[in-house]
């Protein structure tokens, strides 16, 4: 059978030409639709909150919120970074929303700072003076920012489970922890005076001056020093009864003073941000669906930072605490089923609770 000639000298493309042809031209419309549908869910958001920064701002000062991130399970800082600047920078951007990023590096590195602002806001209410300057980093860290001074922000932005667990932890610590800034240096065994209880008599304990033993770097123990389970002794380092620093307890030394529990004059509202990190090798479908349809995430995303821009607020509810479950099932490597072993259920002390408020989402 004779095939017809094209036009013009035109050959027919081949088979091979016309499987690559298709296949670039079909990636190049998935590309093309999700770039277009993800510009198209951003501009709705941003419809949503650019009248906010179209305002006259006037006397007053534009709003800052604090974004506290940390690196997912079994992966790098990188895609709490990538997260927060695809799907949460450009809200606040485009509402005129300050924003201040601090990042957790290791376990506990949100939890001491957030520890630290809720005590020097305390100390500061109790003084009457201005809250300290403070460093936005756990102590040791090379990397640690020069101390700057804290001032009063509109919001706490936790993006995924684990940044938002060590807030928690931290408003709540911050609460017990000491108002005293220096730490109280140990005191060795040897140079513990303990009072010496032979008196028997009122009239020997008048007559004679109080005496007391010194427990020596011998082995064998005072017959004067009080047993396991006894009532401690407690002795000032001054010698006066009244004036109690501190206190023997089998042989370790308590401080009287526990840390009391106060309140700072206010707390900021405090914002919980998914962040599923999807990685494996078993879940390479499902990435590339939600590559071809990120607009779903920008969507879903972008609710939470068009709460944060409104600034419509509400009480945090016990409900609203331990969020995050749907993360826990993409924590994927070794260090990543370890902390999925020891998590437990985010809990906070309701007296902390019922004085945080969270923002609206529609």
């Amino acid at each position: 059978m004779a095939t017809r000639k094209l036009p013009f000298g035109l050959k027919a493309p081949s088979r091979g030409t016309l499987i690559f042809s298709s296949i670039v031209i079909g990636i190049s419309g998935v590309v093309y639709g999700s770039n277009y549908y993800s510009k198209q869910s951003h501009q709705r958001l941003y419809d949503r909150v650019t009248w906010l920064a179209d305002r006259p701002l006037g006397v007053r000062m534009p709003r800052k919120v604090t974004i506290y991130i940390a690196p997912p399970p079994g992966d790098g800082m990188d895609k709490s970074r990538v997260w927060f600047r695809e799907y949460v920078k450009p809200v606040l951007y485009k509402a005129a929303v300050d924003y201040e990023i601090r990042e957790g590096r290791n376990n506990g590195d949100i939890e001491a700072m957030i520890c630290e602002e809720i005590r020097q806001k305390r100390k500061a209410a109790k003084e009457g003076t201005k809250p300290a300057m403070v460093v936005a980093a756990k102590a040791g860290n090379p990397f640690s920012p020069v101390p700057v001074q804290q001032n009063e922000i509109d919001g706490i932005i936790a993006i995924g489970r684990v940044a938002w667990k060590e807030v928690l932890n931290g408003l709540a610590k911050g609460c017990e922890a000491s108002l005293k800034d220096e730490k109280i240096e140990e005191v060795k065994p040897e140079a513990v005076a303990i009072v010496d209880e032979k008196s028997t008599t009122p009239e020997d304990n008048n007559n004679q001056p109080e005496q007391l033993s010194f427990q020596g770097e011998t082995n064998h123990r005072d017959e004067d020093a009080p047993l396991a389970g006894e009532p401690a002794v407690v002795v000032s380092a001054s010698g006066d009864e009244n004036s109690q620093d501190f206190a023997l307890v089998d042989g370790n030394m308590v401080t009287e003073e526990e840390p009391a529990f106060s309140l700072p004059p206010s707390f900021p509202p405090v914002m919980y941000i998914p962040h599923n990190n999807v990685i494996g090798w078993y879940n390479i479908p499902y990435r590339l669906y939600m590559w071809a349809a990120d607009y779903k995430r920008v969507d879903w995303i972008g609710e939470y930072s068009v709460a944060v821009a409104l600034n419509e607020r509400k009480p945090l509810e016990e409900s609203e605490i331990d969020v995050g479950q749907e993360e826990k099932k993409y924590w994927l490597g070794d260090e990543a089923k370890e902390m999925l072993a020891n998590d437990t259920p985010i809990k906070l002390d309701d007296r902390v609770r019922e004085h945080l408020t969270t923002f609206v989402r529609s």
